[in-house]
């Protein structure tokens, strides 16, 4: 048994590019256990999760690429909002949804263009 998942193991680290983007699903499970205090490293890999994507919107912003979200100067998508948005997410869908998509969702929600 121990062979079996240390080939699964192994076989997920070969199959996923270490710059895949992780989906809402597994950023709320690692968010959960970094709460919990499981996962000691999970606060570095969701910061950085997290800094992609919004590096990622400003970039698609810039380029006019999204014109249906309107921030204004000053205001910002606190950490609670943005995990409370990954929540009301049904099940299927946030496994089926990247961080970036899931940011994005969230400053189109906070931040409308009216």
């Amino acid at each position: 048994m121990k062979k079996v998942a240390t080939a699964l193991a192994l076989s997920l680290a070969v199959s996923t590019p270490a710059n895949a983007e992780m989906s809402v699903d597994m950023f709320l499970q690692r968010f959960t256990a970094m709460r919990a205090g499981k996962d000691p490293q999970a606060s570095k890999i969701l910061r950085n999760e997290m800094d992609r994507a919004a590096r990622t919107f400003q970039e698609r912003v810039r380029s006019g690429a999204i014109r249906d979200v309107c921030v204004q100067s000053g205001n910002t998508l606190e950490p609670e909002q943005l995990v409370n948005y990954f929540r009301s997410l049904p099940p299927p869908q946030r496994a089926m949804t990247n961080v970036t998509a899931g940011f994005y969702g969230a400053m189109k929600k906070r931040f409308p263009c009216w």
